[in-house]
């Protein structure tokens, strides 16, 4: 059994450097998985990592590190764990990391301390930050290993329209997550599931939805999937267009079909509570539909607060195969996570 345990380990990275941004909630955690994935002689760009003893970590771990920051309180020791000058670079602005690099300038892997880089942790900003850093080199993309808390909570909660088994893993632990004090206000983190085409997105639907649930369809064109809804709860399906909803309301006389944007989430709240929202609406597959994607599942979570959103999306299902919470390198298949704050 000793024997397998170097096997099993390297299976287990294997499988996460299959990741392209591996979110780590922590210091402590980033610390951890670093020697994980960093070789000796790899090439490491390290952007907003102002810890000393992580900037040591790095260069023990790596051929060489590039180390970009905004400007901070002088160290009397941190200059020192550099060659040169030339890898100690200033940023003159927080998130324009890319401008302090040469264009032949390629990486391995890249670390990046969101909060301590951008002032903050939001999902969308630290994930347009890390996928300009992976675009500036299409031929080999570097992993980006980034410390951020709210990417890896989105990280825990996003799951591929085609993994069923985990759909349903995440679902239970939703249900499972602690109770949340009744005196604070926190944020929805709804499960978001990408789907893409029309047939995965269907398939999702005996996983995602129970029976009795409310379920609102967004794009529902004529109501096929609508009806199929209807199966097993009560459905709604909201399309922007006039004749469509006409044409739904003579397919299926027994269904409730209404006019209705899927960015108008405060008159979409007002027909409400939602158990589940599923989402079919142009624009979110597209090369630059991720953020989009993402933004209208926030805006939906906080204005619905469904257990599981699913969207046809194929750039969003391509994040949830790309993106993974760090905690998940432990193991792979049974040690998933996601954190409640």
């Amino acid at each position: 059994m000793h024997a397998l345990r170097p096997l099993l380990l390297c299976v287990r990275v294997a499988a996460m450097q299959r990741a392209e941004i591996i979110a780590a909630p922590s210091a402590r955690e980033l610390e951890r998985v670093a020697p994980q994935l960093i070789s000796d002689g790899d090439s490491v760009l390290s952007a907003g990592v102002a810890l000393e003893s992580q900037a040591e970590m790095l260069r023990r771990l790596a051929g060489r590190v590039v180390s970009v920051d905004v400007p901070r309180k002088a160290s009397r020791s941190r200059g020192e764990l550099f060659r040169s000058d030339e890898d100690l670079r200033p940023l003159t602005r927080a998130g324009d990391v890319t401008a302090a690099l040469r264009p032949d300038e390629n990486f391995d892997c890249v670390v990046v301390d969101a909060a301590a880089l951008l002032g903050f942790d939001l999902p969308l900003d630290t994930l347009a930050l890390c996928e300009a850093l992976r675009r500036r080199q299409p031929e080999k993309p570097p992993t980006v290993l980034v410390r951020s808390s709210a990417l890896a909570t989105l990280s825990g909660r996003l799951v591929a329209g085609d993994d069923i088994k985990r759909i349903a893993r995440v679902l239970r632990m939703h249900d499972e997550r602690p109770v949340l004090d009744a005196a604070r206000i926190y944020e929805a983190q709804p499960v978001i599931v990408g789907a893409r085409g029309v047939q995965e997105y269907r398939n999702c639907i005996d996983t995602v939805v129970r029976p009795g649930d409310r379920v609102l369809e967004l794009g529902c064109h004529f109501g096929t999937t609508t009806a199929m809804l209807a199966n097993k709860g009560y459905a709604l399906g909201v399309d922007v267009g006039t004749s469509i909803i006409a044409s739904a309301r003579e397919q299926h006389p027994t269904i409730d079909f209404m006019v209705g944007d899927a960015w108008g989430v405060g008159g979409l709240a007002r027909l409400g509570p939602w158990d589940a929202v599923f989402v079919d609406v142009g624009g979110l597959s597209g090369a630059d539909g991720t953020l989009d994607a993402l933004a209208l599942a926030r805006s939906l979570g906080a204005a619905l607060e469904p257990r599981a959103i699913v969207m046809k999306s194929k750039c969003l299902r391509k994040l949830a195969k790309s993106l993974a919470p760090s905690t998940r390198l432990e193991n792979e298949w049974d040690h998933e996570r996601i954190e409640y704050v």
